[in-house]
């Protein structure tokens, strides 16, 4: 009998055992525990997820642009520098009733340069005469243009590497040299006179 063994029934309020009596301003339930049951509280808002395309350059030097959201707002968002096709930025408090917007972001190819990691490829086309004469070119790069000096006798296996133009603060610029071989019946007219 738990009303005898604390001092009879009219001394002993069994709630009190676990904390439930008394104060009634501990919360809906009264309980101590640290415990939430308010039922009231709001629910968190929807995520809502867009497709942006941004540019190839976009992706490996990053920057800012704007996304359109529902209701046709317009948002400005940063593209980290190096950000990969399917990436998924998350945008605090753009969903439906406070959710999120989670921007899966889609990178268009490149007609000039392709991604190796960190590193951006360009393959530059060579007459036979500046390969092996060696020449001076404004090439692109996803920052601008450059120009760049190449050695003489170059030949298509060469590489040259422009230190961080790749991705921003990470990659290089690869140039992979390509040089066009004439045809039979044009090639002495390619080469250099002094050969």
């Amino acid at each position: 009998d738990l009303a005898s063994m604390f001092g009879g029934a009219g001394g002993f309020n069994f709630s009190d055992l676990f904390g439930f009596g008394g104060n009634q301003n501990r919360g809906t339930s009264g309980f101590s525990g640290g415990f939430d049951f308010n039922t009231n509280r709001q629910s968190r808002g929807q995520d809502v997820s867009y497709q942006l395309d941004i540019p190839f350059d976009l992706a490996i030097t990053g920057g800012e642009t704007t996304v359109e959201i529902s209701g046709g707002k317009r948002l400005k968002i940063k593209i980290p520098a190096g950000v990969s096709d399917g990436a998924t930025l998350r945008l605090k408090g753009q969903g439906q009733n406070g959710g999120d917007a989670l921007i899966k972001i889609g990178v268009k190819k490149s007609t000039l340069f392709t991604r190796e990691e960190n590193n951006v490829i360009l393959t530059l086309p060579l007459t036979l005469k500046e390969a092996i004469l060696g020449t001076k070119l404004t090439i692109p790069t996803p920052s601008g243009n450059v120009a760049i000096k190449i050695p003489p006798a170059s030949g298509s296996a060469k590489t040259l590497r422009l230190k961080g133009k790749g991705v921003t603060g990470k990659g290089d610029l690869l140039v992979k040299l390509s040089v066009a071989l004439p045809e039979k019946s044009t090639i002495l007219s390619e080469l250099p006179a002094k050969l």
